[in-house]
């Protein structure tokens, strides 16, 4: 963030506005999940159960910026864990659906 005071003001020039890193989040009760990507890519979706046993698995396209992915509606109440990944890094969050 950058500021200059100019004419008994202070200018605020934000260069980034969002985190350096991505993050995810699983929001409205388990349906969706929220990630930010800091890069147009293309990744890996993953639900795995607690066991580790994946139950949920597809490819996704990522937009720089903010993200939202439906989430399959499992018919069992469970830990689940989200998991996005491509050949560099692994993003995971736990929920409970």
């Amino acid at each position: 963030m950058n500021a200059e005071y100019v004419d008994g003001e202070v200018l605020l020039e934000l260069k980034n506005v969002f985190p350096s890193q991505e993050r995810m989040k699983v929001i409205n009760n388990g349906s969706t999940l929220e990630f930010f990507s800091k890069v147009n890519e293309n990744s890996n979706l993953t639900i795995s159960g607690i066991d580790g046993k994946i139950v949920y698995s597809v490819k996704v396209n990522l937009s720089e910026g903010i993200n939202y992915i439906e989430l399959p509606d499992f018919n069992q109440a469970a830990i689940y864990i989200a998991s996005i990944y491509n050949n560099s890094k692994i993003v995971s969050e736990k929920y409970i659906k």
